[in-house]
């Protein structure tokens, strides 16, 4: 959402999302999807939906999230209640905070499957804040070409880190990280570290990086691949689903948890559904069985055979049985006896 002044004395707000308004000197809701003008006085009352789901709730007197003087408010004051997703979390609830430059990228993604699953349940919330709400020129500018030349523009360093300040300060703070290149690799234990952590804050880079001094603000640095992207955002959502998906209460079946790839440092088993038969391709015999040992038995062994066959140097980790080593030594054609 942004606001401005325009020629006269309404306030002139774009808003990137779908919002209902409703101007209160007047008690008439007026419907608009882009902009909307209204007097300085005016009581301005927003319902934010995303993907048809009402998210957040917001009067705002003042006009639009910017005090009188026209500088932006706190995310406290403001701009969380445009852009939170976070109202009826429960009690041991995890909360995602964004720091990003476009905050209309995680419109989607954010209320869709089982992150939004996980949200309309209290067990999952996020409150996004866009860097440019922390600005204090009248452009609205949050990065600037770099010292010593060079190609490309740099996030600066104070709308950033006044950004991330407002994800909360204190002993009670979310646990602030930086998606970058050379953070720590991004896998399953650093994701279940963090789902047990408690609430993070999550600053999306952009263009050439961020200023070296934000850094001094953050409690670690992540990376998801050693791969390019146009910023942090895809890496920040990669992050918030392998994380929330380890909260109770965001999967329907906890144990979905447990059984996926890596879960357990092997690949999943192979998977089947109805028909049975398609295309002269069978369902295995023995998941129609109903011998749930034997399929149980069956599952591991192809876990295995899958590990060894596409990714052997997970084994390196895996948390292997003896049982398990002596079906590799089969599954690898091992001239050693495997009893």
């Amino acid at each position: 959402m942004k606001a401005a002044r325009g020629p006269g004395s309404p306030v002139l707000a774009h808003f990137a999302f779908p919002v209902r308004v409703a101007a209160r000197s007047g008690d008439t809701a007026v419907e608009t999807p882009e902009f909307l003008g209204l007097n300085g006085s005016d009581t301005l009352y927003l319902e934010l939906e995303l993907a048809g789901s009402l998210v957040g709730r917001c009067s705002d007197p003042r006009g639009l999230g910017r005090t009188r003087s026209g500088t932006p408010r706190s995310l406290a004051e403001s701009a969380t209640p445009f852009l939170g997703l976070a109202s009826g979390l429960s009690a041991g609830a995890m909360h995602f905070h964004i720091v990003t430059l476009f905050p209309e990228f995680f419109a989607s993604p954010l209320s869709a499957t089982m992150l939004g699953k996980g949200r309309e349940r209290g067990a999952i919330g996020f409150s996004i804040y866009d860097v440019r709400d922390f600005t204090h020129d009248r452009h609205r500018v949050a990065d600037d070409t770099p010292y010593g030349g060079g190609q490309g523009m740099v996030m600066k360093v104070e709308p950033l880190t006044e950004a991330i300040e407002a994800t909360g300060e204190g002993a009670d703070r979310p646990r602030r990280i930086l998606l970058s290149p050379r953070g720590r690799a991004f896998d399953v234990e650093l994701a279940e570290e963090l789902a047990a952590g408690g609430d993070l804050a999550l600053v999306c880079g952009r263009y050439e990086g961020v200023d070296e001094r934000v850094r001094s603000v953050v409690d670690d640095e992540i990376s998801v691949g050693d791969y390019i992207l146009s910023g942090g955002e895809p890496a920040v959502l990669v992050v918030i689903d392998a994380v929330a998906r380890l909260v109770p209460g965001v999967l329907g079946c906890s144990q979905s948890a447990v059984e996926e790839s890596f879960a357990d440092g092997l690949l999943e088993f192979p998977q089947y559904t109805r028909p049975a038969e398609f295309r002269g391709d069978a369902v295995p015999k023995i998941l129609l069985s109903g011998d749930h040992a034997r399929i149980a038995e069956w599952r591991r062994r192809e876990s295995l055979r899958r590990t060894l066959e596409w990714r052997p140097e997970l084994l390196e980790t895996a948390d292997l049985t003896e049982r398990d080593h002596r079906w590799l030594m089969q599954l690898a054609g091992s001239d050693e006896d495997p009893e």
